[in-house]
């Protein structure tokens, strides 16, 4: 892709961002004239990135930071002001925070935490371990991240892996993975996933439901063809 057209797709994303950013602000300076303001949490975050050309990549669709790393600002009650945690957190976590703000019992079928602990600094919460699957359109298999402190790795099902190290490599450029002085972070960090699942089956089963999904939108579509006919 001509670099010109690269240039003009990141300035209008960047320029949706800016117009977002404004909107963002309607709704605060709402809050403040309405007397809400102080007694209201405020979660700015997104859905998922945009690789914008990164890796010679487009769209969302991979576990890069490009495309799953997201905005996630919050202010309200019980919130530190103008505080950055380093440490990964997930989305998963967003309901139970909201949950727990309005004063409403968390179900504990819920995989996410609040975010309140991280807040009152309570033990254990720099060892946080954020984990995320894809099997969006474009891929060829599966693919799993587990992200730790510094290190991500992702897992491919019939792929060789990639491991990284965020704080040194940001942009996710010098795979470590399969390196012998890297290993035990490799193997530390793939136990973690398979503690939590088992990806390759996973991977099976979200194939075999889109090819279902797939072979039942061409009956779908032939039997109207053959209607029309």
């Amino acid at each position: 892709i001509a670099e010109e057209r690269i240039r003009r797709a990141r300035a209008a994303y960047y320029g949706m961002i800016t117009e977002l950013d404004e909107h963002i602000g309607r709704v605060v300076q709402a809050l403040k004239e309405t007397g809400q303001y102080e007694n209201t949490l405020i979660i700015y975050t997104s859905d998922h990135g945009e690789s914008l050309g990164d890796h010679g990549l487009w769209l969302k669709n991979n576990l890069y930071d490009c495309a799953i790393a997201v905005p996630l600002v919050v202010r309200g009650p019980g919130v530190p002001a103008n505080r950055r945690i380093e440490t990964p957190v997930s989305q998963l976590d967003l309901a139970p925070t909201m949950l727990g703000a309005a004063g409403v019992a968390v179900p504990a079928h819920l995989r996410g935490k609040p975010l309140t602990r991280f807040f009152a600094n309570e033990p254990g919460v720099a060892d946080n371990v954020v984990y995320a699957e894809n099997h969006s359109e474009g891929n060829s298999t599966g693919s799993f991240m587990i992200r730790k402190g510094d290190w991500k790795y992702i897992y491919f099902s019939y792929f060789p892996p990639l491991l990284f190290n965020l704080r040194l490599d940001p942009g996710e450029r010098r795979n470590l993975a399969g390196k012998p002085e890297f290993a035990e972070w490799e193997r530390e960090l793939q136990a973690e996933l398979r503690a939590r699942v088992n990806p390759d089956a996973i991977t099976v089963a979200a194939f075999r439901k889109q090819k279902a999904m797939l072979d039942d939108l061409v009956r779908v579509n032939s039997t109207e063809q053959l209607v029309e006919l």
